[in-house]
């Protein structure tokens, strides 16, 4: 009689185990989806409506437990949304922007060193200006953090280093277009307020060297790499990344290298690493173990072995500066290293779960942060591919990555590697059971008096690391390495979805998926009509660069400036653009003149696409270039295409040589003017040309040497469209030109307000859209503090 009533009291507390855990795991996941909600909002919610939300279902929740999870989804909305708000009160005022002030302050993190200078975050404890001779507090600033760039820089600046600098600060500011990195997001995720540089000439005190940290402990590695592989740079940088997860030695060309070959998890300290360290810490900790067995009747082996091992993987976390991937995988750690000294089972899934929801608590800025998806998003898969039933190996695991991080890869970076499972099966195993593991044992060879060994075992890794990147560039250079998407639908990310679902979970005929999913990303949406034109006046900053579309025809207008570190807007901006438009070539580049805020950008457009035919007004510059000149005419599908100026013998100065494109089809009319001054306008509307359109690029970026108001009348546009940088140093555009157009009843916009600017017109109607409106966030609207 026992039994049966002993059976249904087991049966019973098992069903509300079970429910208690089902209960925990959806609060965990709706804590996942309210941080992850925000996302999806350009106006943060107030807290004042969300409050009361939560005070009326916590009492409700004691009785009807189901609420748990609505109440933990609000909660985490809340959480997440007061620290966003928090972040986006601007700190910087009409007075303070572009002024010189005086901070005091710490170093934070890791600081940056090229050529061209030192860039660091700064803590900033104390933050004065002086106005007419009087000192001003400025407490907003108080507390926060600045990203500082100090060019050409007399000063020697390390880790934890406090200072007094002299500086100028400006709100967070970025190329804003379809395509480009977001370099605001960027930002708002490390909760930095504001970025400036430091002025040399001004006096900058250095008022304490800083005591120990783990960054100053970086700081020390880097620069012995520094010394030891200074004749290795690829080899430095991959060390750099593999023993401090510092990637600021990294050029362009190897981010772009690993990112096309799909082996950028493996160059800097992630997940992967930290689970390495782990499990090596362990069996070493069980081999040491074995002789001393009696030490086991006083102390439970587990905790001997798996102790060591997790405060191993923190220090090395702490060399990685806690990165996003390295806080999921620790707080893994930690929850599975919890539940074996508990003696609990728990699944890869779960603690995923916990690791995830852990680290929004923690920081809610990591759902900004792409390697929280990444690393996430690779966990996840694992975990849905591993059961007891199946071993999971790497054969079968690199195509479920690869398929299953596929939306992610082309969504944020607009690419796809399709070489990646390919490289990843000879190089995870390459990197993990040998390149890693020294490495890592040459840190602690100094500790047991063997320096020199380290020296010459980092010279070999070195040796070995320039010819693992030899091998990936001869491998990025392939023709088919890199497939580059258009512009990525939701439809197309949840065709990938179910493809990786299929094959994570075993379901039958999941080949045959594989077509549906390859032709969803080949599949290139645009569509343009016979007379339709697509025109996109892009954010590069003080410079210029359109791109217009018409149906099987591209043309390019210029390329943005470039830089003397190497950085230009083509690569940053239009390049970008052309891959989220779907295009792969060029069918005509107008290179206005030879100033570089439109030309610099040439050479890397020139090595990324095919360019079918170029003009320019500067023909020295381009070899085998035409030359634009008034009178050439072409036309297709319908839109005709029209060279306005320069004339064919005109002697002018670079600017006023700008090549005047004109773009009509059967009803509206777009003017593209380059940098003309008032001469050419003058010039312009004394041959009686027909300029009246119903769109104008304004000349020279706004410049008062420019707009004059004959030559807008004779325009006489709707819309009139300006390319300029925000708070560049030639003041464009001037109060002047500005007010010319508002007196005309001209509608105005500027890439420094609107970021690029998209004009579409047809036949029948036109539309612009704006990216900074059809694309808004909230990181990008800071709104004064009350």
């Amino acid at each position: 009689a026992v039994v049966p009533e002993l059976r249904q009291w087991v049966g019973a507390s098992l069903l509300r185990y079970r429910k208690r855990v089902l209960s925990s795991d959806a609060c965990l996941l709706a804590w996942m989806i309210g941080s992850a909600s925000l996302l999806a909002v350009a106006q943060l919610p107030e807290l004042s409506s969300l409050l009361p939300v939560i005070v009326t279902l916590a009492f409700l929740s004691i009785k009807f437990r189901w609420l748990l999870p609505i109440l933990t989804l609000i909660t985490a909305t809340a959480w997440a949304s007061w620290h966003f708000s928090e972040q986006s009160l601007a700190v910087l005022d009409a007075q303070t922007e572009g002024a010189t002030i005086q901070l005091v302050g710490q170093v934070s993190g890791l600081p940056a060193v090229d050529s061209t200078g030192t860039r660091f975050r700064f803590k900033i404890n104390r933050a004065t200006q002086a106005i007419d001779n009087q000192t001003r507090e400025l407490p907003r600033l108080r507390e926060r953090l600045v990203q500082l760039t100090c060019y050409r820089c007399p000063l020697t600046i390390t880790a934890n280093q406090l200072w007094k600098l002299s500086v100028r600060l400006k709100h967070p500011h970025g190329y804003a277009s379809w395509g480009a990195f977001d370099f605001e997001k960027y930002l708002f995720r490390y909760q930095v307020a504001a970025t400036g540089y430091i002025r040399n000439k001004d006096r900058n005190d250095l008022l304490a060297a800083g005591g120990w940290s783990e960054h100053s402990l970086r700081w020390q590695l880097r620069e012995q790499l520094r010394r030891q592989l200074a004749g290795h740079p690829d080899g430095l940088a991959i060390m750099a990344a593999l023993l401090i997860g510092d990637k600021s030695l990294m050029s362009d060309q190897q981010r772009k290298v690993f990112q096309s070959t799909g082996v950028s998890h493996l160059m800097a300290i992630s997940g992967l690493h930290i689970g390495l360290v782990f499990l090596a810490v362990m069996l070493l900790c069980k081999w040491l173990l074995m002789p001393f067995a009696r030490i086991f009747e006083w102390q439970p082996r587990q905790r001997l072995v798996l102790l060591p091992a997790l405060v191993a993987a923190l220090c090395y976390s702490a060399l990685a500066g806690f990165a996003v991937s390295t806080q999921r995988a620790f707080i893994m750690l930690c929850v599975f290293v919890v539940c074996r000294l508990c003696a609990r089972d728990i699944s890869l899934l779960r603690v995923l779960m916990i690791a995830a929801a852990l680290i929004l608590g923690l920081d809610p800025f990591s759902i900004l942060d792409v390697g929280y998806w990444l690393s996430c998003g690779a966990v996840l898969i694992i975990a849905l591919a591993t059961s007891p039933q199946r071993q999971l190996s790497l054969w079968r695991l690199q195509p479920l990555l690869w398929l299953g991080l596929m939306p992610f890869t082309a969504l944020l970076f607009g690419q796809i590697s399709v070489i990646s499972p390919a490289v990843n099966l000879l190089m995870v195993p390459l990197f993990c059971l040998l390149l890693i593991p020294l490495a890592l044992f040459s840190l602690l060879l100094p500790g047991l008096g063997l320096a020199a060994l380290q020296n010459w075992l980092w010279n070999l890794l070195g040796q070995a690391f320039e010819f693992v990147f030899t091998g990936l560039l001869w491998l990025h250079q392939l023709p088919f390495a890199v497939y580059y998407p258009a512009a990525t639908a939701a439809w197309q990310l949840a065709t990938s979805g179910v493809l990786a679902l299929a094959y994570a979970l075993n379901w039958r005929s999941r080949h045959l998926l594989v077509v549906p999913l390859f032709a969803a990303f080949l599949y290139n949406p645009k569509h343009l009509a016979d007379d339709e034109v697509l025109m996109a006046v892009l954010d590069v900053g003080q410079g210029l660069s359109v791109v217009v579309e018409a149906q099987d025809y591209v043309l390019v207008y210029d390329t943005g400036p470039a830089y003397p570190s190497g950085f230009s807007a083509a690569a940053a901006v239009l390049i970008p653009y052309l891959r989220y438009r779907g295009i792969d070539r060029i069918d005509l580049l107008v290179v206005s003149h030879a100033d570089n805020d439109h030309f610099g950008g040439y050479q890397t457009l020139q090595d990324s696409f095919t360019i079918d035919r170029i003009l320019t007004s500067n023909t020295d510059h381009i070899p085998g270039s035409g030359v634009c000149h008034s009178g050439q005419s072409w036309q297709v599908r319908g839109v005709t295409f029209d060279i306005l100026s320069p004339g064919i013998s005109a002697s002018l100065n670079s600017n006023n040589r700008s090549c005047v494109l004109s773009i009509e089809n059967v009803k509206y009319r777009v003017l593209i003017t380059g940098d003309i001054e008032a001469s050419v306008e003058h010039s312009l509307v004394a041959r009686n040309l027909s300029l009246q359109a119903d769109f104008l690029l304004v000349p020279h970026h706004g410049s008062k040497t420019s707009s004059t108001a004959g030559f807008i009348d004779a325009v006489n546009p709707q819309l009139a469209l300006l390319s300029a940088g925000y708070r560049n140093r030639y003041g464009h555009p001037h109060q002047q030109v500005t007010g010319r157009y508002s007196a005309r009843h001209v509608d105005l916009a500027s890439t420094v307000e609107s970021g690029s600017v998209l004009l579409n017109f047809n036949e029948n109607s036109w539309q612009q859209i704006h990216y900074r409106s059809s694309e808004n966030s909230f990181w990008r609207s800071q709104k004064k503090p009350n």
